[in-house]
């Protein structure tokens, strides 16, 4: 199985090209994250960005979100064939990053080892999946900067939680990219 993952900030268009992809190859989608964990309807009913940032321990939200990233990889292994994945591995980390560092009021330094404490539990099964994906990040910018303020410009209303994730969220994913976390010569914009 191919797993073909695209993975980037808010409101850079990856369900799009995925949708897109899907139609116009016959690829199918791998499935949101939410349909992989029981847990997910417990976080919609009282607001998902309530649950995420105040109501639920983070070592909660990081246990939801690895097991529903780990559980959509094993169904779309099983289901052979090629599948198109909306956020892969790294973006797990990247996200994991950036509700530490909201949620427990950290620098970036300090959330990129808290992540890696919440997540090292995870960290072999992680890194074999992320191993069976082909991955792809869409920035919006050359900068972090630039690229938070374009993920926030298409939000109807922006709280300053959502406003500091994104600028987070923005960072680690420009250091991932810089990393080689993602194929080279596949950075999408």
């Amino acid at each position: 199985m191919v797993a073909v993952a695209l993975s980037g900030p808010d409101n850079v268009g990856k369900s799009t090209q995925i949708r897109l992809l899907a139609r116009e190859t016959g690829v199918a989608e791998a499935g949101p994250l939410d349909a992989h964990d029981p847990r997910w309807p417990g976080a919609h009913a009282h607001g998902l960005a309530d649950w995420w940032f105040r109501r639920a321990g983070l070592e909660e939200v990081v246990d939801v979100l690895a097991c529903s990233y780990l559980a959509r990889s094993a169904a779309a292994g099983d289901a052979g064939g090629a599948r198109l994945v909306d956020r892969g591995m790294p973006m797990l980390e990247a996200t994991v990053v950036a509700t530490a560092a909201i949620r427990e009021r950290l620098g970036y330094q300090a959330a990129v080892r808290r992540a890696g404490e919440l997540l090292a539990a995870y960290r072999d099964d992680l890194e074999r999946a992320e191993a069976g994906e082909w991955g792809v990040v869409f920035l919006h910018a050359d900068g972090p900067a630039a690229g938070a303020e374009r993920a926030l410009a298409r939000e109807r209303q922006v709280s300053p939680v959502y406003a500091a994730y994104q600028r987070v969220l923005n960072d680690h994913l420009h250091a991932l990219a810089a990393a080689g976390r993602f194929r080279p010569g596949h950075r999408g914009r």
